[in-house]
């Protein structure tokens, strides 16, 4: 029983470890959003890509395993002390989980912003104030016969 209790603490802490990373790669590049810092923002998109493309391979493997969160922790056939333990390391994943997907909607708002912005700016320089190209839904504004200076997806 212990090495059920050990071998889904180090897999649930491997994966905690993970999303960590994965916030902290958020607020940097939320950093860079905000400094306006393409290189930056390159950067941390490529090192996002990479921990996304790990963290759904771990997720496969505790897929295999049968391991399927709290309801997995709750049929293990161990103590209540080892029991809390392994809820308490799955309720952090849930809540890095939960800073992922709100840094990760915040960074698209400020790439939003900043894409509004930079449109602005282009239409002040094309001497067409007002004219708005960008849409804030993720592309240029359809039926639209200018040539534009930024398309995005969002």
């Amino acid at each position: 029983m212990e090495k059920i209790t050990l071998k889904t603490q180090e897999l649930l802490e491997q994966s905690l470890t993970l999303y960590q990373d994965l916030v902290t790669i958020l607020e940097q590049e939320k950093e860079h959003i905000i400094e306006m810092n393409l290189e930056g923002i390159w950067e941390t998109t490529h090192k996002k890509n990479q921990l996304v493309q790990t963290i759904e391979q771990k997720n496969k493997t505790l897929a295999s395993k049968g391991f399927k969160g709290m309801t997995t922790i709750e049929a293990l056939p161990i103590p209540f002390q080892e029991r809390s333990m392994l809820k308490t390391a799955a309720l952090a994943i849930n809540t890095c989980k939960e800073n992922v997907v709100r840094l990760a909607n915040k960074n698209k708002t400020y790439i939003r912003e900043s894409l509004s912005m930079i449109d602005g700016i282009f239409s002040t320089l094309t001497q067409s104030p007002g004219h708005t190209q960008y849409g804030h839904s993720g592309g240029v504004i359809a039926n639209q016969e200018k040539k534009h200076f930024i398309c995005a997806e969002v």
